[in-house]
């Protein structure tokens, strides 16, 4: 794979009057690109107007415990240490409204402990 196309590079190609005219070839050899990043780029600029799609969502499962959580657990654990991990799992999830897997929990406190 080859390295990101300098930011230099993208402002010649949006600069290019009218790209069109030219053969994705002949822009990569004039840029030392390859004709692909070209393609790219020029789909990118049509798409989106700019040579370089935007950041996108962050990828995964969406987090499921919020910033009170932890501190939460914390403070329950605090004043009940015997309670077992599905009892705080059901705790959190009425007082919290958040549904969090009993392994979750177990990660949490121990990076935290």
């Amino acid at each position: 794979m080859e390295p990101d196309v300098e930011i230099a590079h993208r402002e010649q190609i949006l600069a290019t009057v009218d790209v069109s005219h030219f053969a994705a070839y002949q822009i990569a050899s004039v840029l030392g690109c390859s004709s692909r990043s070209v393609k790219a780029m020029r789909s990118n600029i049509r798409a989106f107007g700019t040579p370089r799609a935007p950041l996108t969502a962050s990828v995964g499962r969406p987090r499921t415990k919020t910033s009170v959580t932890p501190d939460a657990s914390k403070e329950v654990l605090l004043g009940k240490p015997d309670l077992q991990l599905d009892d705080l799992a059901a705790f959190l999830q009425d007082n919290f409204e958040v549904e969090i897997l009993i392994s979750t929990i177990s990660r949490t406190l121990k990076a935290q402990w």
